[in-house]
């Protein structure tokens, strides 16, 4: 027998299952109880709760219905551990509890993913997704051989992906992804050949390099390794992942050349984007020129380099002196390139010496190094930047590959056009600008709680509850009602996005990135192509 009582709550007149004191359906002030409803335990084989405002504890007696073979719980509120009692219903084959709160009231040390499931032998679906589980990623899940899809993502599990994983050799789907793993991937992952739909191992710490044994996972249509901190050259047996759709591997460490094979000649920028060096034929990033020559020409350089190198000491004292030398006119030269751009700035730096601004924010941002770097987009990165005077400001570069073409030229200074003329409180301010042959950047009010896009899914949404979300609306009302009615002429922002949402540390909304705002003629019509995200 099977029960399915998912979005009962939508359903007035069917009984609902509600444990915090409200008035049952008869108005009687008074819970109906459940277990009128349900069938006898000893028949039930299917038990689907889905979509309602079920709270509290899973209680333990949910042992007691011993045929059950799929239990959904998903979508509701549950709080408390996954009960130590599931492990005796033996006949499970599909066990859902995403979407809910496990763990979110009990101390750390209960928090952990029970090891006893690895007694539902029989599970071929698994899915603890969207909880705040903790501890490390459960070895004993090597012993559900029979799983096809496993997906713990968006908890907090730490530590290593265990190689027991790799006997789970029946697994299609599995998702690691939004959680605090690290480490190194275990070579066994690559023995899960028969991963077809989407292995997601991004949003995590991963170090080390990409396991060259993911080549075996030729059925596999999504790969995404991305927001880690991987390292080293990309292995050439990813070549051999014929089925592959999309391989994400933005947001990394990686470096040098990509293959040249189906997979990265067809693939977008996006995928690569933000890592240490990268290389290639895919438009957008830098030819590998001369940097992409074989271990064997760069083994036969260095030869012939020690045979030049060696024969005397003093060659070799000689050699370190030129360097030396070459060294302080190559750092006496840049110092003068750099004072010499310094010169060409057009700048507008609060009311501030051009040169001194710059300079300071230079030196903050440590010559944009990536440590600073708090978010990218297509056209340009965003840096954090404490001055000397204690003022936290955001600076926007653009990127130096991009900046050369007219659309980014033209969203530089549309957008410092947009805000040098407007000014109000739900509007990010512009400080000021940098427009020199070395560099182009924006300099923003920094925005402590970053975007909308980056609060929702994160613990941060749960601080912004309803009242400062109601605010947040109101606030961006506020601005575009000022842009559209106040400006002469009116200005259109053209790509209000939850990316484009920012939040301060009192929860104020702001708008921001006018790159392809426009102005309207009040005297004309208006039109343009579509345009925004």
């Amino acid at each position: 027998m099977q029960l399915d009582w998912n979005h009962m709550q939508r359903h007035t007149s069917r009984p609902t299952c509600d444990h915090g004191g409200k008035s049952g359906p008869n108005g009687s002030g008074r819970n109906t109880e459940c277990s009128q409803f349900l069938p006898p335990p000893s028949s039930l084989t299917s038990l689907n709760l889905t979509f309602n405002n079920l709270y509290g504890s899973i209680p333990p007696t949910i042992a007691a219905l011993s045929k059950l073979t799929s239990l959904d719980l998903c979508a509701n509120n549950f709080t408390g551990i996954i009960p130590l009692q599931i492990s005796s219903l033996t006949k499970l084959n599909s066990l859902n509890l995403s979407d809910n709160q496990i763990s979110g009231s009990v101390p750390a040390w209960l928090r952990e993913i029970p090891k006893n499931l690895s007694k539902l032998t029989n599970l071929f679906n698994l899915n603890l997704s969207n909880n705040l589980l903790v501890g490390e990623a459960c070895p004993k899940f090597g012993e559900l051989s029979n799983l096809e899809v496993l997906d713990p993502s968006a908890n907090r599990l730490r530590g290593r992906v265990p190689e027991q994983l790799g006997n789970c050799m029946k697994l299609r789907l599995l998702k690691l992804g939004n959680n605090q793993l690290s480490g190194s991937i275990a070579l066994q992952i690559g023995n899960l050949v028969y991963l077809d739909g989407f292995l997601d191992l991004s949003y995590n710490s991963f170090t080390g390099e990409i396991p060259p044994s993911f080549g075996k996972l030729n059925r596999l249509q999504n790969l995404n390794p991305s927001h880690d901190k991987f390292t080293g050259h990309l292995p050439s047996s990813l070549c051999d992942m014929m089925s592959s759709s999309s391989i994400d591997l933005s947001y990394n460490e990686l470096e040098g050349p990509l293959h040249n094979c189906r997979i990265f000649r067809n693939a977008s920028v996006e995928w690569f984007i933000h890592n240490k060096g990268l290389c290639g034929a895919v438009k957008g990033l830098p030819s590998c020129g001369f940097s992409a020559t074989s271990k064997c020409d760069s083994y036969k350089h260095h030869k012939l380099l020690l045979l030049i190198t060696v024969p005397s000491l003093g060659i070799l004292i000689l050699l370190f002196l030129f360097v030396v030398f070459a060294l302080l006119i190559l750092r006496r030269k840049k110092r003068t390139r750099h004072a010499a751009s310094i010169k060409e700035v057009e700048s507008s730096i609060w009311n501030f010496n051009g040169e001194d601004a710059y300079n300071d924010i230079i030196e903050a941002i440590e010559d944009f190094d990536d440590d600073c770097c708090i978010g990218a987009g297509v056209y340009s990165s965003v840096y954090k930047a404490l001055l000397p005077s204690g003022k936290l400001v955001a600076v926007k570069k653009f990127h130096p590959l991009e900046i050369e073409n007219s659309p980014s030229k033209l969203t530089f200074w549309n957008e410092i056009r947009a805000l040098t003329q407007i000014q109000h409180r739900n509007i990010v301010k512009l400080y000021g600008f940098c427009s020199s042959t070395q560099h182009k950047f924006l300099v923003h009010e920094y925005m402590e709680r970053g975007s909308l896009a980056n609060i929702l899914p994160s613990e941060g949404a749960i601080e912004l509850e309803w009242s400062r979300r109601v605010d947040a609306v109101k606030h961006v009302a506020y601005a575009l009602s000022y842009m559209h009615h106040d400006c002469a002429p009116p200005l259109i922002h053209r790509d209000i996005t939850s990316n484009n949402i920012l939040f301060d540390s009192e929860y104020k909304a702001c708008v921001s990135d006018f790159g392809i705002a426009r102005l309207l003629k009040p005297d004309s019509s208006n039109w343009s192509m579509l345009a925004g995200t």
